[in-house]
């Protein structure tokens, strides 16, 4: 048996050359994953791979349906998958760097979202384990500081600004998982909440102050917003973030704000 297309969904040109991929062996999307790529991460609902695809490296995400209403609603079109193939044309349009959305397929158990890949790249979380010299790794915290910033003057929220999803590429920072992706004014909530999210994981990686320091400063000295202003709507949404990651895993690292 081979990997059954049902339907695709979204398209820029690679629709043909994924199924051609998919026709060669395996009689699901994930054994196939497992015997044709390189899986880079997976968990219950999902698995992302790197790929080549006609001779071009691309990331293959498979998002595994929960329910039959998700896969009701993944036949409709509706999907992660599909939200985060729509968020990277629209922050592709407004110059934010991402990777380039490729096409949107339906196969049995789920949706697969095929995007560029990003050769020599890590996130911004595996650096930080591989103990970078410091001066490296302070260069790449104000790369993630200008690159939100740049995010949100666009008038995006991520909504998932863990530091994993800060991509490292060559001299630039990519944001990847736009599933949560949205429209916010700058300096909104939801823009607040991004900058919370990263800050929680700064302060789990007990990151110093004055490396912080760093990526805030980069953030504002491309907003040219208050730092104090900032600081204290940031905080609102931090606390909370704060309290679950308390009763999930304990007492670890020190507050930055």
């Amino acid at each position: 048996m081979v990997v059954e297309i049902r339907r695709v969904l979204r398209d820029n040109g690679w629709a043909g050359d994924l199924s051609q991929c998919l026709a060669l062996e395996a009689n699901s999307i994930e054994l196939w994953m497992e015997n044709n790529t390189r899986v880079m991460k997976r968990d219950a609902h999902s698995c992302v791979s790197l790929l080549e695809v006609s001779g071009h490296l691309c990331y293959l995400k498979f998002y595994r349906s929960k329910s039959p209403l998700q896969s009701l609603g993944f036949q409709l079109g509706y999907g992660r998958g599909v939200r985060s193939f729509d968020a990277a044309g629209r922050l592709g349009a407004a110059r934010v760097v991402v990777p380039e959305p490729r096409c949107v397929l339906l196969v049995p158990g789920g949706l697969v979202l095929l995007t560029e890949g990003l050769a020599n790249s890590a996130d911004l979380k595996s650096l930080w384990s591989q103990q970078l010299p410091p001066n490296e790794f302070r260069d790449w915290l104000v790369l993630a500081g200008e690159a939100l910033a740049k995010l949100h003057l666009a008038g995006f929220f991520h909504g998932d600004c863990k530091w994993s999803n800060f991509q490292c590429c060559e001299s630039a920072v990519v944001f990847v998982d736009l599933e949560a992706v949205g429209v916010a004014a700058p300096g909104s909530g939801a823009q607040c909440r991004d900058l919370a999210r990263f800050t929680l994981n700064a302060e789990d990686m007990a990151l110093s102050p004055d490396d912080y320091a760093l990526f805030l400063d980069a953030y504002l000295a491309a907003t040219g917003w208050s730092k104090d202003e900032l600081l204290a709507a940031v905080l609102k949404p931090l606390q909370p973030l704060r309290s679950r990651h308390l009763a999930k895993y304990g007492p670890r690292g020190h507050a930055l704000v």
